[in-house]
């Protein structure tokens, strides 16, 4: 009789599963469409990212260039005083 009865919940289940379309779905063309855009919005997203760091580190450069500049004038400024 359990052999039955578990037999049964397990046939319930699995007809609940099917039913109720828990199983895989195909993609829409739109869906691939939009997957496809994003995937390029994501590639331009990474490239700018990436051309914004090599900006930051040629700034800093510059940024440590005119520090050493002004370091040099007021050094210059105190021969003159």
């Amino acid at each position: 009789m359990k052999k039955y009865l578990t037999v049964f919940i397990l046939l319930m289940l699995a007809s609940a599963l099917i039913l109720s379309s828990c199983g895989p779905k195909k993609a829409s063309d739109e869906m691939l469409a939009e997957l496809d855009e994003l995937r390029m919005a994501a590639d331009d997203a990474e490239m700018s990212a990436k051309d914004c760091a090599v900006r930051v580190d040629d700034l800093q450069m510059k940024i440590k260039d005119l520090e050493a500049e002004i370091e040099e004038l007021k050094m210059e400024i105190e021969k003159y005083k």
